[in-house]
């Protein structure tokens, strides 16, 4: 080993392998430099999204709020409604009542004057009489029907 050109091939290949191994680790260096910035971009990123996240799940839970008080209310308010539904008058309870004031209605009954009911009753007694015979009225001759004079 005492030759000097072994020495120096041995040498050679020392530093080529040294300089082989030194370009490898500059490339694995910069790859890893790479991953590491792409990592903290994607951790920026993460946790600007998750910033975003926690401001809208804190907005859709006051929206959540909102809207379950609004429930709660109209659910208080059909409560009410439903009480007050209770106390109105059916359907046929109206007609019923309708029914009623029709009956007690002087505008829709017939209004019988004293002079037309004691023509009527003249009539029908007289027919009774013409029917057995007779030819003076009953009502007439006992006075029963007595015309007011104007």
């Amino acid at each position: 080993m005492d030759d000097p050109r072994k020495l120096q091939a041995v040498l050679q290949e020392l530093v080529r392998r040294v300089n082989n191994d030194s370009r490898r680790m500059r490339g694995i260096e910069q790859q890893l430099q790479a991953l590491e910035t792409k990592a903290d971009a994607l951790e920026e990123t993460i946790l600007r999204r998750s910033k975003n996240y926690d401001k809208k799940i804190v907005e859709f839970e006051a929206g959540l709020r909102l809207l379950n008080e609004n429930m709660i209310r109209m659910n208080n308010d059909l409560e009410k409604v439903n009480r007050q539904i209770g106390k109105f008058a059916l359907k046929r309870d109206i007609k019923e009542m309708e029914k009623m004031f029709d009956l007690l209605s002087p505008i829709s009954r017939d209004i019988v004057t004293r002079d037309q009911l004691g023509k009527e009753v003249e009539e029908e007694v007289s027919g009774i009489m013409a029917k057995y015979g007779k030819n003076e009225s009953p009502a007439t001759k006992h006075n029963f029907y007595k015309p007011e004079t104007q």
